[in-house]
């Protein structure tokens, strides 16, 4: 069976997005499940095809005739592109978006994951503060609208780097049931899950999210070799990473799983240490002022056992205490 799909705009005509799907035909119902998952999968979420459509929709538009759900997707725009002045943009246009509307929980979730990214960036001075103001904001929109997915899935991640384990999970488990097929969604709750000391689930759960949304953005690839480290599984790690990092020139994204890549490296089982050192370099160069300990205060992993695992690893690769 052959199944064709297109996304098209309604008020130019102009084709979006198209893809055809190939199935054996076995179980019509399984298949048209299966077809379904892969479309929502690459259309849906904040940096899908929808919203890419969007943002373009909105570049030619008046500023002084923005919604607040116009200046939502604006501030998607900027915070996607995972930098300080993007997304001191974003927290400007989300923080718009709710003095628009009062009572709109997509906005507050946009402040949250804002807040995400200047802690886990390391883009703010006062990392207690940033955490309670993402905490704020994701119960905030879970307050207005406790069956919105988004809000839910903000709230499981604020609740992870507070430290409040059983409320994270609730809060993306809740998520992942109001809406099952966000590729986004699933491959980021790979994150707590690495957290919380299952990284073989992490491992399965994003492979899952790269078949539903093929187009994916080049971190659920990152995730998937993290997991992999963290599984005890070095090798699949590194072949993951050496095909997904530019490990000569990263980016300020990539830079972050440079540990993880010279622990990688550094494995007994691997014993790559000249390479392990090279990354480390490379690292430090950038990041001059990089510490373990530091670094490793703001990783919320569940246990002692699994913070102690991922220091040793990443000190037998070279970085500083």
């Amino acid at each position: 069976m052959r199944v064709t799909a297109q996304l098209i705009d309604a008020s130019t005509g102009r084709q979006l997005w198209a893809d055809r799907y190939d199935r054996e035909i076995s179980n019509i119902f399984a298949i048209r499940d299966d077809i379904t998952q892969s479309i929502a999968g690459t259309l849906g979420g904040s940096a899908g095809k929808l919203a890419q459509a969007e943002v373009a929709r909105l570049s030619g538009k008046n500023p002084n005739s923005f919604t607040a759900y116009d200046y939502l997707m604006k501030g998607w725009y900027e915070w996607h592109k995972f930098t300080r002045e993007g997304n001191a943009a974003a927290l400007d246009l989300f923080d718009l978006a709710r003095k628009i509307d009062p009572n709109y929980a997509r906005a507050y979730v946009g402040l949250a994951w804002a807040y995400e990214m200047n802690y886990d960036y390391d883009w703010t001075d006062d990392y207690d503060k940033t955490l309670k103001l993402e905490l704020e904001n994701a119960s905030t929109a879970v307050r207005l609208d406790p069956n919105d997915y988004q809000a839910q899935w903000v709230l499981g991640w604020a609740s992870l780097y507070n430290r409040q384990y059983e409320k994270a999970m609730a809060g993306y488990l809740r998520a992942r049931d109001l809406n099952p097929n966000d590729a986004d969604l699933l491959a980021d709750m790979g994150n707590l899950l690495i957290y919380v000391g299952q990284p073989k689930q992490a491992i399965d759960q994003v492979k899952e999210a790269i078949r539903l949304n093929p187009l994916h953005a080049t971190w659920y690839v990152y995730y998937l070799g993290w997991a992999y480290e963290e599984a005890g599984m070095p090798k699949e790690a590194i072949e993951i990473f050496e095909k997904a990092i530019d490990l000569q020139n990263p980016d300020e994204e990539q830079l972050w799983y440079f540990p993880t890549v010279a622990a990688a490296y550094a494995d007994p089982t691997v014993g790559r240490m000249d390479d392990a050192r090279k990354i480390v370099k490379t690292f430090l160069s950038r990041k001059p002022e990089f510490s373990t300990s530091k670094a490793v205060s703001r990783y919320p992993y569940k246990t002692k056992e699994l913070l102690d695992s991922y220091v040793n690893a990443v000190r037998r690769a070279g970085l500083p205490e």
